[in-house]
C-alpha cells in the first residue's frame, strides 16, 4: 500500500473529520487535535494549515486520493535549530498496514533534504506502543522517558523522545537494513 504527502484541500473536510473523530485516534494525540472531532473543526484545520507560510511542513496523508491522516516536521530554532520534530496520524482502518514506517520515512526524507539537520526526533505517549514500534523500525533510538509529563484526559502520563541521527538516516540509505527492515 503506497501512500504520498500533499497540502491539505478543502474538499479533505469530510474525510478529515470522519478519521480523526475516533476515540482512539485521538487518544494520543495532543489536546489540540479536538474530540469529539467535528466536520467545523476540520474546515478550520485546513484553512489554517493552507494559510501557514512558516518553516514548518503539513501533510496530508493521501491513499486512492482519500486523506487518510496527517503528518508534520517542525523546524526547531535557537539552540536547536539543527533539530527536526516529527507527529503523525493515520485513520484506525490504516493501522497495522506499514502505512506509519512509510509516513516515518517520508518525514526522515524530508527533514533530511536541508543539510543544516542533524537530527529528527519524535516524543510520544509511552504506551503508544504502535509508534514505538514504527519509530524503531525506521531506526530511531528510545533516548529517555520523561516521567509524568503529559496529562490527557485527566489521566497523567509518560513520554518517551525518540531520535535518528543524520549519520545513521545516511548508513540506511539505499538498502534494506536487517535491523530496522527499512530501505531509505
Amino acid at each position: 500500500m503506497f501512500v504520498s504527502f500533499r497540502k491539505w484541500r478543502e474538499e479533505d473536510a469530510e474525510a478529515l473529520a470522519f478519521y480523526a473523530n475516533d476515540a482512539d485516534v485521538s487518544r494520543y494525540m495532543r489536546d489540540s487535535f479536538s474530540y469529539p472531532y467535528t466536520k467545523e473543526s476540520a474546515v478550520d484545520f485546513i484553512r489554517i494549515r493552507r494559510e501557514y507560510e512558516g518553516r514548518d511542513c503539513f501533510f496530508a496523508v493521501e491513499y486512492d486520493g482519500e486523506a487518510i491522516g496527517g503528518a508534520n516536521v517542525g523546524f526547531r530554532t535557537d539552540v536547536n535549530c539543527r533539530t527536526a520534530g516529527i507527529g503523525y496520524w493515520l485513520g484506525k482502518r490504516y493501522w497495522g498496514r506499514g502505512i506509519g514506517s512509510q509516513i516515518v520515512k517520508m518525514l526522515c526524507a524530508e527533514a533530511f533534504s536541508r543539510p543544516e539537520i542533524l537530527r529528527v526526533d519524535a516524543e510520544i505517549v509511552r504506551e503508544n506502543e504502535g509508534s514505538r514500534r514504527v519509530l524503531e523500525k525506521n531506526g530511531f533510538r528510545l533516548e529517555g522517558i520523561l516521567r509524568k509529563n503529559i496529562c490527557k484526559r485527566g489521566e497523567i502520563l509518560d513520554s518517551c523522545v525518540y531520535s535518528l541521527l543524520r549519520e545513521e538516516y545516511e548508513s540506511m540509505k539505499g538498502r534494506k537494513n536487517s535491523e530496522t527492515g527499512v530501505g531509505v
